[in-house]
C-alpha cells in the first residue's frame, strides 16, 4: 500500500534533482564553451640570444659568436619560422663537424624558448629533447639574416672544394 502523499513529495523530489543536474550540465557546457573560443594570449619574444661555440675547423680554428639582436619584428619573424618548421625523427647525418647555434628567445629577460640549430648535415633544429625539427634553406637563411652573418657556416670550417695536386 502506497500512501498518495508520500507519492507526491518523491515525485517532487525526483524533480528537483533533475533540475539541479539539468542546471549544472548547462553550466558546465557553457564554462566549456567560453574557454574554447577564448583566444589564448600569445606571448612573443622581443630579443634574440645567439651563441656559436668556438670550433677547429680544416683550416683554422673558427671563433665563437656571441650576439643578441633586439629588433622585434625580426626576432619574431625568425621565433615564428622556427615553430613553423616540419617535425622530424632524429637519425645520424653525415657532415656535421659539430657547428652549432643555441638561440634564446626572451621576452624582455625572460627566458621563452631555447633553440639548437645545426645549420650542416641534416639541418636539424632542437625545441626541446622531444621536439625536433628539421630545417629548409630559408630558415637557415633568415637565421643568418637576423644575426647579421653571411652564411651560418664559417670560413675556414669545411674543406676547400680546390682539388690538391
Amino acid at each position: 500500500m502506497t500512501f498518495p502523499r508520500w507519492r507526491g513529495r518523491k515525485k517532487q523530489m525526483m524533480k528537483i534533482q533533475a533540475s539541479a543536474i539539468a542546471f549544472l550540465l548547462v553550466l558546465l557546457l557553457a564554462g566549456c564553451m567560453g574557454t574554447a573560443s577564448d583566444p589564448q594570449p600569445t606571448i612573443l619574444p622581443t630579443v634574440l640570444h645567439v651563441v656559436r661555440p668556438s670550433l677547429v675547423g680544416y683550416h683554422q680554428a673558427v671563433a665563437s659568436l656571441d650576439r643578441t639582436v633586439r629588433e622585434t619584428a625580426a626576432v619574431q619573424q625568425l621565433y615564428a619560422g622556427a615553430l613553423a618548421l616540419p617535425r622530424q625523427h632524429v637519425h645520424p647525418c653525415p657532415n656535421n663537424f659539430g657547428l652549432v647555434y643555441h638561440l634564446t628567445f626572451l621576452k624582455g629577460t625572460s627566458q621563452l624558448q631555447q633553440v639548437d640549430v645545426q645549420p650542416l648535415g641534416c639541418h636539424w633544429v632542437f625545441l626541446s629533447q622531444t621536439d625536433s625539427r628539421q630545417a629548409d634553406q630559408a630558415f637557415l637563411t633568415l637565421l643568418a639574416h637576423t644575426i647579421g652573418l653571411p652564411s651560418l657556416i664559417p670560413a675556414g670550417l669545411l674543406p676547400s672544394s680546390r682539388v690538391i695536386r
